[in-house]
């Protein structure tokens, strides 16, 4: 008996065992799957800090702040064809969006009139109507027309604009509209949550897209302006032009104005930081007859547009640290100085350069007329320049008192 008993006394103990390793690993399979399901691996969550809200929660709170603007604007067409592009919404400085013109596009057109048509974004400030957009969007334009996220149209009069600022502010006759919440751009952080919301292609008023802060201080700069500008990779396109670019808490923190295109260009947008505008804003509001607001600076600007080569992209490009070239402006001291796309600047004035922010701020130490030795390196030589510096720009923010009714 013993015997024939041993046999199932042997296979119901390993039975046992094995049902109990069974058992032991699917919990810990189960507590593994759990710890791993609490893990969540979002945006929202990557930049959470304590009270932020969620893109949806943001949304729910911002969109009714946010406007479409329309432009139209009569042109004068003298060479034959019946059409043409917008009133300042192409390329450059004043990126978004296409006009459309309308003639007739037979025989001789001559000192023929068409409408050119724009679309643009912008942020309701005041519960009685205050809207503040781009001065690109409606610089030139002859009737400006207001849509809220409801669908409501108003015609807007021009208040006045700020060109140097890139900074306009509109007039609807409204009342009991939801002004949005402005924050303090001068507290971002690389890597914080990012929200536009916009009217993107003027197809979508009220479109939000969602990233984050990619870079700050950054040196936008063409041949008339230079903005120290917020720059974002949430998605921004022709059309969310004088949008707002809201942080975790909701606050605009950014006017949405431009874009960094080009086939191999990807996600690179920029927004005006809004404690740069604030006092202008206010100006043009409190004082409509304004003739100008000094912000009590200069700029020497060279004629370049520059990034900061980061730890990143110095490792995986062998590039050492320094001031990026993007583009050099033609005609600039720059050019003349013999500075290229591609270079790396890496000391100015015999003063190191690590990031784009502190070439700006030696270069302004500079006095016009001096000459100065620039280090670059490009194509693995390192070389040495001279930039004749020219004279500063005064940043006087002149302001347009706006002529639409």
């Amino acid at each position: 008996m013993k015997h024939t008993r041993m046999p199932a006394i042997i296979i119901a103990v390993v039975t046992a065992l094995l049902l109990t390793a069974v058992s032991v690993l699917g919990a810990t399979a189960e507590e593994a799957a759990s710890a791993t399901s609490d893990k969540h691996f979002s945006l929202e969550s990557a930049t959470a800090t304590e009270g932020s809200l969620t893109v949806a929660e943001i949304v729910k709170k911002c969109q009714n702040s946010i406007v479409a603007i329309t432009t139209q604007t009569v042109e004068t067409y003298d060479n034959g064809y019946g059409y043409g592009y917008g009133n300042g919404y192409g390329y450059g400085y004043n990126p978004f969006g296409f006009g459309y013109g309308y003639g007739n596009p037979y025989g001789n057109n001559n000192n023929r009139q068409y409408t050119v048509t724009g679309s643009a974004s912008g942020i309701i400030v005041s519960a009685d109507g205050y809207v503040v957009t781009n001065a690109h969007v409606v610089e030139g334009a002859d009737s400006v027309t207001v849509t809220l996220f409801d669908g409501t149209e108003y015609d807007a009069e021009v208040i006045g604009y700020a060109a140097d600022n890139d900074i306009a502010v509109c007039k609807i006759d409204a009342q009991g509209l939801t002004p949005a919440t402005f924050g303090d751009s001068d507290t971002l952080e690389v890597g914080e949550l990012a929200v536009v919301i916009g009217n993107p292609l003027g197809l979508a008023n009220g479109a939000v897209t969602s990233g984050i802060i990619s870079a700050l201080n950054y040196p936008y700069e063409d041949d008339e302006h230079t903005i120290n500008a917020i720059q974002t990779d949430a998605a921004i396109n022709q059309g969310n032009s004088g949008g707002a670019l809201f942080n975790s808490y909701g606050e605009v923190v950014g006017v949405v104005f431009a874009k960094m295109g080009g086939s191999l260009v990807d996600g690179i947008g920029y927004a005006i930081p809004v404690n740069d505008v604030k006092t202008i804003i206010e100006g043009i509001i409190n004082d409509p007859d304004a003739t100008a607001v000094s912000t009590g600076e200069s700029n020497i600007l060279l004629g370049v547009t520059i990034t900061t080569i980061t730890d990143e992209i110095s490792d995986y490009y062998s590039l050492p640290k320094g001031a990026y070239v993007v583009e050099v402006e033609q005609f600039s001291a720059a050019e003349r100085a013999g500075l290229q796309t591609g270079d790396v600047i890496t000391a100015f004035d015999g003063q190191t350069v690590d990031t784009a922010e502190t070439f700006i701020e030696i270069k302004n130490q500079q006095s016009a007329g001096e000459d100065v030795e620039v280090e670059v390196w490009r194509n693995g030589q390192e070389m040495t320049l001279t930039v004749h510096m020219p004279e500063a720009r005064d940043v006087t923010t002149e302001i347009t008192k706006g002529t639409q009714g």
